[in-house]
């Protein structure tokens, strides 16, 4: 006697799904889980808190150098303000310092520079201290004041 086993063929739809005993695992709970990990949380935050830095220093920093020009022989404008990925140093670029009418007639040199980069300790201070981010812009200025044309 011969016993023939036929399969049969389910026709259901092909899923990714791992199933345990407790729960089944599908491609949106494995993308969940990749989210809510650690290293991708860690990720966002940093990226978050380097992109509020960013924001902070293009705005209230550049107008902070650029009032300790006012009233003085020269005046500055400022293209963009960068942080380092270590938020311990910041990039300036497009720095133009320009005379101003009340600047003597030997130091009426307009400077540009395109780029200054230099050391900034406490970087991540600025986004949450205003005594911080003004004794920065102190610093940035004294170190842009060292470009300033000077009396011949």
């Amino acid at each position: 006697m011969q016993t023939r086993c036929h399969k049969r063929l389910s026709h259901r739809p092909l899923t990714m799904t791992l199933r345990s005993h407790q729960h089944t695992i599908t491609p949106s709970s494995w993308i969940r889980a990749l989210l809510l990990s650690p290293g991708i949380l860690y990720l966002s935050a940093y990226l978050a808190l380097y992109g509020a830095i960013s924001v902070r220093l293009n705005g209230t920093f550049k107008e902070q150098i650029q009032q300790r020009y006012r009233g003085g022989t020269h005046r500055i404008t400022i293209g963009a303000v960068s942080p380092s990925l270590g938020l311990d140093a910041i990039t300036i670029r497009k720095i133009e310092i320009i005379p101003t009418s009340g600047c003597p007639e030997n130091q009426r040199l307009q400077t540009n520079l395109e780029e200054l980069s230099f050391d900034m300790p406490d970087l991540q201070k600025t986004l949450f201290s205003n005594a911080i981010l003004r004794q920065s812009a102190s610093i940035a200025s004294e170190k842009i004041r060292k470009h300033e044309p000077k009396a011949q």
